[in-house]
Formats: structure tokens, sequence, C-alpha cells
């Protein structure tokens, strides 16, 4: 028998961002809206929360800001209002800072791939990623 322990989304914050897009690509896509992505603050507020209803939380907190976005960007205001009661406010905490894209904090994960390979053979503009 093998034993296998996941770690909580709390453990993985990296992954927070990309699965977030593809939540947003597989809701969108249902709902029939062109949504690009999270502005910075929005991308902010889903790296600031505990999650701990664990990825099911997060896959039903972008779904229903899919649905209630104003927009084509997902903004704090689309997110569930327990997000904002549920971030992490110990400042002992390590604070992740999201890339940026361009002028929004994130969109197709494909896009900022291909942006860290132009960063890293300095092809791109140093001030478009936050550090």
């Amino acid at each position: 028998m093998v034993s296998l322990r996941m770690p909580s989304l709390r453990e993985r914050r990296d992954d927070i961002p990309l699965l977030a897009m593809h939540f947003l690509r597989q809701f969108a896509a249902q709902a029939h809206r062109p949504m690009v992505g999270f502005s910075e603050r929005a991308l902010g507020v889903l790296l600031g929360c505990d999650w701990p209803g664990n990825i099911r939380q997060l896959e039903n907190s972008v779904e229903r800001a899919v649905v209630l976005a104003r927009g084509a960007e997902i903004e704090p205001r689309d997110l569930p209002r327990e997000l904002m009661s549920k971030m992490r406010g110990d400042d002992s905490a390590p604070v992740i800072r999201a890339r940026r894209c361009g002028d929004r904090a994130l969109r197709d994960p494909a896009d900022a791939r291909a942006r860290r390979r132009q960063h890293e053979q300095g092809r791109e503009n140093p001030r478009d990623l936050a550090a």
C-alpha cells in the first residue's frame, strides 16, 4: 500500500494563479463570457486567503466571480465577501507577489511563461515584472 500526502492549497500558494486561470477559462467558456483574467488586486485577494475549503472553495469562488463580473477581468468586488475575512492576518506569513503580464496581474499562464523566457533572455522590459 502506498500512502500519499497531498498538501493543502495554503501550502501550495504558487498553484493558486494557475488553478484560478484554469477555473476561469472553464467557467467563462460554459457561460459564453469573454473573460481575460484577474486584476492585480483580485489576484492579491486570492493569494491572501488561507483557503480552508481548499481547491473546491477556490473553484466555487472563481465560478461566482465569472457569473458576477461586470467586465472581462475579475475584480475584487466580483469575489465572495467571505474571502476578505479569511485573508491571512499574520504579518509573519510569506508575501507572494504576482508577476505582472503587461498591464494586468494574471492572464493566460502561457503568456506568463513566454514573458518569463523573454525576461531571462534579456528581451523584456524589467518594470513589467513585480519583484
